[in-house]
C-alpha cells in the first residue's frame, strides 16, 4: 500500500504511472509521479536579441480537477520600466486545461539589459512562480555617430585569434546569421589593460560614448569597470569611469563636453566580466556629440 508522507506534497496531483508484479510472489509494485496543481511556463522569443518592447508568452496548466481562479502578473525591471498589464490579471483556468496569456515589458530608451522576468500566479493562499531571461530594451538613438565618421581610425591593444576590430563601428549591434568572427571583437585573454582607440582627422566635440558588450547564450560579457580617456596636448587623460551593472548589455558613459582628436576606451587589467575577467568583448562602439 502507498503511504502519504507526513509533510505532504502540497496541493498537487498524483499520477499512478505503473503497476506490476514485484520480486516476490504476491507482491505489487506501484510507481507514482507527482505534479503541482498549477504548472507555469514563461517564454521570450529570441532572448539574445534586444527588443524595445518585449512580448512574453505565459502558459498556465491546471492539473487539478477543479476550476482555478488565478491572479497573474510579471515582475521585472526598475520603477521606470513599463509593464503591461501593470497590475494583476485575473484568469480562470478550467480543470486539466491550459491557458495562454501575453504580457509586455518595455525598458527606458538607451537601456539594454539581460533581465530576469518572473511570472507570478496566486490562487487563494497559494503562490506559483517561474522565470525567463531575455535581452530587454533598445539602443539610444544618436543623430550623428562619430564612430562612423569619415576618416576615423580604429585601433585596439590586441585581438583574440580570429577576431578583428573592424566590426566595432560597422553599425551592427548583435548581428545574427554571421560567422562568429563577425559578431564581435575580443581582446587577447591576458591580465592586462585592454582598450579600443578612435582617432579623427580633426578635433570633434564629444558628449557621450556607448559601448555594446558581447552577448552569448543569454550571458552578457560586460566588464566590472570601464574608463574613457581623451587626448589633451598629445597625452591621454582619464575623463570618466563607469561600472556596468550585472546584466547591462550597453554602457553609456557621459562626458563633460570636450573637443579632441583621440579617445581610448579602457578596460582595466582583470576587470572584465566575472566569466572572462581577462577578456574585453565588445560588439559595437558609438560616440555622440
Amino acid at each position: 500500500s502507498f503511504t502519504w508522507p507526513d509533510e505532504g506534497y502540497g496541493d498537487g496531483f498524483v499520477d499512478l504511472m505503473a503497476i506490476g508484479l514485484g520480486d516476490t510472489p504476491g507482491a505489487v509494485r506501484q510507481t507514482y509521479a507527482f505534479r503541482p496543481a498549477v504548472e507555469l511556463t514563461l517564454e521570450a522569443a529570441d532572448p539574445s536579441t534586444p527588443m524595445a518592447e518585449r512580448i512574453l508568452t505565459a502558459r498556465c496548466h491546471n492539473n487539478s480537477s477543479t476550476l482555478r481562479h488565478l491572479r497573474m502578473r510579471i515582475e521585472a525591471g526598475d520603477d521606470d520600466w513599463s509593464l503591461t498589464p501593470a497590475q494583476w490579471r485575473e484568469v480562470d483556468v478550467p480543470p486539466n486545461t491550459s491557458t495562454i496569456e501575453e504580457f509586455t515589458i518595455r525598458a527606458p530608451e538607451g537601456t539594454i539589459r539581460m533581465e530576469e522576468m518572473r511570472l507570478v500566479a496566486e490562487a487563494e493562499a497559494q503562490r506559483f512562480e517561474t522565470t525567463a531571461v531575455a535581452l530587454c530594451g533598445g539602443p539610444e538613438e544618436l543623430a550623428n555617430n562619430l564612430a562612423r565618421a569619415e576618416g576615423v581610425q580604429l585601433n585596439v591593444d590586441s585581438s583574440y585569434t580570429g577576431y578583428t576590430p573592424t566590426v566595432l563601428n560597422d553599425g551592427l549591434l548583435w548581428p545574427t546569421g554571421v560567422h562568429w568572427t563577425q559578431h564581435a571583437w575580443a581582446s587577447a585573454d591576458t591580465a592586462d589593460d585592454h582598450w579600443i582607440e578612435l582617432t579623427w582627422p580633426a578635433p570633434v566635440r564629444l558628449g557621450r560614448v556607448i559601448i555594446y558588450w558581447n552577448v552569448e547564450d543569454a550571458q552578457v560579457y560586460a566588464p566590472r569597470e570601464v574608463r574613457v580617456e581623451v587626448e589633451r596636448d598629445g597625452e591621454l587623460m582619464p575623463l570618466a569611469t563607469a561600472e556596468p551593472a550585472p546584466g547591462d548589455a550597453a554602457t553609456t558613459v557621459l562626458l563633460s563636453p570636450t573637443e579632441t582628436r583621440r579617445i581610448r576606451i579602457v578596460q582595466p587589467a582583470a576587470m572584465g566580466s566575472v566569466h572572462r575577467p581577462n577578456l574585453m568583448w565588445v560588439t559595437e562602439v558609438q560616440v555622440g556629440g
